[in-house]
């Protein structure tokens, strides 16, 4: 999957077109309908949150996962992608670790946000003026 194949890029694109259209369809058109429930306003609120800071997640994401794997083929001199990004541990466990990942962003976010730390979305804003 690491450096994808052309077909992979192509479903890969379709199949998040067709999730973004249904989304819109289903959550963004009945906005009005939807946004008098209880459990929707909770349901927004996670995601304006995780939205608003999703380039500091992605950051993050490569900085726990990633770069590691990367350090380790360097280190020890063989292909990173080949030797360990699959072999590290059992799709169950990867499952728990991103969810565990995923958790503990929320309150990060929700840190960073009331003590005003700036995240990467404050620097792109910044640059791009």
């Amino acid at each position: 999957m690491y450096l994808p194949s052309f077909p992979y890029m192509i479903g890969s694109t379709g199949r998040s077109l067709v999730l973004i259209g249904a989304a819109f369809h289903a959550i963004d058109a009945r906005r009005d309908t939807m946004s008098k429930r209880t459990s929707w306003r909770y349901i927004e609120h996670i995601s304006n949150r995780y939205g608003k800071a999703s380039l500091t997640i992605y950051f993050l994401h490569q900085a726990v996962h990633i770069w590691p794997l990367q350090i380790a083929g360097l280190l020890y001199g063989e292909d990173w992608e080949e030797e360990y990004l699959y072999d590290v541990c059992e799709p169950w466990q990867a499952v728990i670790l991103g969810t565990l990942f995923f958790s503990l962003m929320y309150p990060m976010i929700g840190w960073m946000d009331r003590h005003r730390i700036p995240r990467l979305e404050h620097a792109m804003r910044w640059l791009c003026g």
